[in-house]
């Protein structure tokens, strides 16, 4: 019977404790009530959603790191019964085993579409459109940002190997070749057009992800068993570089990306959440608040660890 890893208990007990103490926070009446009538809250308004939305992404995560679904359930019913974490924690069994395929898949379809994105952003730079939009550049700039954050701490979590990371994102020049050979012929209307789009992708749908995966102390950093790919802007750079040699680009990108018609499932814009494929193959809405998370803690920061019984 499998065990959970090191990182794997650290994301369930991270989201065991967060439910627990959301529990007590409701059962105690502090959760918050927009009235005036209303005593002073322990938590705001804000501070209530937020610590919502990150239980709810933590879990999302976890299945797409390939922690098995019934463990996801026991640790989040445990938590909602107002149980913290204990080092002897047992889980039951897993019911089937994770499908290594379907997260694998997953991964590479995020990489797809921030491959899709950061050509457009390289495409956007070749056309100067960012002297007269300097908002759309920079919102572009942080949905790749969430998205790069979340998609290396979920390949950390699922444990990919060097040779699962080439078969999801390649090295650096394969990724800059191939976001040009998808942008096809220049084309300024249609890069303007889906360089806005891609700004109104719901960032944060994935950047609860990553920070929830964060609290539990998985971050995106090079391991030994595999490289990440550079961050955005680097690969921007990488992309502007490969357009001024060849000359092409802005054709095959916007439709794959997706971004100048209906949301097809992977990707929504900010009038919905953003999906993501995890290992039982279905999809969770995100929030679109937003939050620093420029120091990420790198352990658990919900956890009591006090020792109470299960």
């Amino acid at each position: 019977m499998r065990k959970p890893t090191a990182l794997e208990k650290k994301v369930l007990q991270t989201l065991q404790d967060l439910t627990a103490e959301n529990t007590a926070i409701s059962a105690s009446g502090r959760e918050p009530v927009p009235t005036a009538t209303e005593p002073q809250l322990s938590v705001t308004r804000e501070e209530w959603d937020d610590r919502v939305a990150m239980a709810e992404a933590l879990k999302q995560a976890a299945l797409a790191g390939g922690i098995p679904s019934s463990w996801v359930a026991h640790v989040t019913e445990r938590g909602e019964k107002g149980r913290y974490w204990h080092p002897d924690l047992w889980l039951r069994p897993a019911e089937q085993p994770v499908d290594r395929a379907q997260i694998l898949a997953g991964l590479r379809a995020d990489a797809d579409l921030l491959r899709s994105i950061t050509g457009l952003q390289a495409a956007a730079w070749h056309f100067d459109l960012h002297r007269a939009d300097e908002e759309t550049s920079s919102t572009v700039d942080l949905v790749m940002d969430l998205m790069w954050q979340r998609m290396v701490s979920v390949a950390r979590l699922a444990a990919v190997t060097a040779q699962e990371a080439r078969g999801v994102w390649g090295d650096a020049q394969t990724w800059a070749r191939s976001a040009v050979t998808d942008l096809g012929a220049l084309d300024r209307a249609r890069v303007a057009a889906a360089w806005s789009e891609a700004a109104r992708l719901n960032a944060w749908s994935y950047g609860w992800q990553a920070i929830g995966l964060a609290e539990a102390g998985v971050k995106p950093k090079a391991l030994q068993r595999f490289t990440p790919p550079p961050k955005p802007t680097d690969l921007v750079e990488l992309i502007q570089d490969e357009l001024a040699v060849t000359g092409t680009g802005a054709g095959t990108a916007i439709a794959a990306a997706n971004l100048t018609r209906a949301p097809a499932a992977g990707v929504e814009s900010d009038s919905g959440a953003a999906l993501f494929s995890d290992s039982s193959g279905s999809a969770e809405a995100g929030t679109d608040t937003y939050a620093e998370y420029a120091d990420w803690p790198t352990e658990p920061t919900f956890s009591d660890t006090d020792g109470r019984s299960l």
